[in-house]
């Protein structure tokens, strides 16, 4: 089968191929394709040198950050398209680079170094297209995509031993994908998953993320929690939850970590925001969540997205029904429309009007604190009459 490249990738394979260079797409769009997916990144590999593939495009911007890595990276058309010279990795000393990289004119060399077979496939690129009959498959990557298969490609130890972050990757894969991981494969990601203590926080989130939101992670994290624990750094409660949650990774991993979520995504090294949310959601597990007031006072603390969250777990643990989780989202919806005061500073009467009726100081802050419980409980509205008849009715 001819698979029609994307524009940008077009040009950049036909200028290699007028540089007397065959290209390949490899990758997860080869993995991609085969199976029958959309890919969203096409990566290029190439047997030349960089110096010889940067030639290949004059007058286009070039990236050469990578270049002692062997990647060219060109600009077409506003997208940056990535362009790797075959090569071959020395040892991993410090279990995630390698110490040396050898640039190759073999195709199946630089298979031979990738993770994982259904990511060490190559399509021969002409014409605009990728040719699939002719697809380098040394590793039967094709077979284990067909057998929705994760496996390593040659010794699963010595694969996880290189490069520790690939442990996270297996579990991704599989929860993305659906695919199971191959008994060996399996067995080595297990042993090696103290490898994760030479990767970094960011890299490691970012797999444990990807795998949370996977329509397969609660399978996926319940047979491997023990690497999921090292990962995180603490222990997962229960797994069967995370099937009744939406596909968000930040909820999702709330749902494992309950009040030890907030410590877990500072270790990750996750932003304020993500940290935040976790720390209000939890907090907000035990408080009263149903009526009006319950829901308007949750609002007020969550906002409007983390209150969603709040009752997406709450639905997930199995603490309300789905009816009750939709009058819950519905009232908050009612509240923002109406536009309730969220803070103090929202009251229709200000700390100035105050002022000019002779309060001061402390005084002020106290009787807008008193005015906002008020309009909350619903003993006023948030209007001036109503906030005067308030203050005026104070001994």
């Amino acid at each position: 089968m001819l698979y029609p490249l994307p524009a940008p990738v077009k040009t950049a394979a036909e200028a290699l191929s007028g540089g007397g260079i065959q290209a390949y797409l490899v990758g997860g769009c080869v993995r991609d394709i085969i199976r029958g997916a959309s890919p969203h990144d096409f990566d290029i590999a190439v047997p030349s040198p960089p110096d010889v593939t940067a030639a290949c495009f004059p007058g286009r911007t070039l990236i050469l950050d990578g270049v002692k890595h062997g990647t060219v990276a060109v600009m077409i058309s506003g997208e940056k398209i990535e362009i790797t010279t075959f090569r071959s990795e020395g040892g991993y000393s410090d279990g995630r680079h390698p110490d040396a990289v050898s640039f190759t004119k073999d195709i199946i060399s630089d298979l031979a170094r990738r993770d994982f077979t259904v990511n060490a496939m190559a399509i021969p690129l002409a014409g605009g297209y990728a040719d699939t009959e002719k697809t380098a498959d040394p590793f039967g990557g094709r077979d284990d995509i067909s057998r929705r298969l994760i496996r390593c490609v040659g010794d699963p130890y010595a694969r996880f031993s290189e490069d520790g972050l690939r442990v996270m990757r297996a579990l991704r894969f599989s929860s993305v994908l659906g695919y199971d991981i191959e008994e060996k494969t399996a067995d080595a990601a297990v042993r090696c998953a103290c490898m994760l203590g030479s990767v970094s926080r960011e890299r490691i989130a970012d797999e444990l993320y990807k795998t949370a939101a996977g329509d397969h992670a609660e399978s996926v994290i319940d047979r491997f929690s023990g690497i999921i624990e090292t990962a995180a750094g603490a222990k997962a409660q229960r797994t069967e939850p995370l099937r009744y949650a939406p596909p968000d990774p930040l909820t999702r991993l709330i749902l494992l970590f309950g009040s030890e979520a907030p410590n877990v995504l500072r270790r990750l090294k996750r932003s304020r925001a993500d940290i935040g949310t976790a720390m209000r959601v939890t907090e907000a597990m035990d408080l009263p969540s149903r009526g009006r007031e319950a829901v308007y006072r949750l609002l007020i603390r969550l906002g409007s997205g983390d209150i969603k969250r709040l009752f997406d777990i709450k639905l997930a643990l199995g603490e309300i029904s789905a009816d009750e989780r939709a009058s819950a989202l519905e009232t908050a919806d009612e509240l923002i429309r109406s536009a309730v005061p969220l803070s103090e500073g929202d009251l229709a009467l200000r700390g100035s009007d105050l002022a000019k009726m002779g309060y001061s100081g402390t005084q002020i802050g106290e009787t807008k604190k008193r005015l906002f419980e008020a309009v909350v409980s619903g003993e006023a509205r948030n209007t001036r009459d109503d906030l005067l008849k308030l203050v005026r009715k104070s001994p």
